[in-house]
């Protein structure tokens, strides 16, 4: 299995991924199967453009994917689009 970005497209008023993202969040997260930089690699949109960007810009940085000592890592090309956008803060 490898890394990939995800990014769901939905109309700017519709609830249709709601259920899904609160299960994620749920069962993942608060249970530490993921981080919430992992949750960022999961990009909900009206707008295909903005879609299509998330994911070309992960692929655009993403080398490879490794397991270590039980632990999923994923090696990059260059700072994480998330990073670089939540360091500006």
């Amino acid at each position: 299995m490898h890394a990939r970005s995800i990014a769901l497209l939905d109309h700017k008023e519709d609830d249709y991924f709601d259920g899904c993202l609160d299960l994620l969040d749920s069962l993942l997260l608060e249970n530490g199967f993921a981080s919430t930089e992992d949750r960022l690699l999961i990009k909900r949109t009206p707008n295909a453009e903005e879609a299509l960007n998330h994911i070309k810009s992960f692929n655009r940085i993403f080398h490879s994917q490794h397991n270590v000592r039980s632990k999923n890592r994923i090696k990059v090309k260059q700072t994480p689009f998330f990073r670089r956008n939540s360091s500006k803060k």
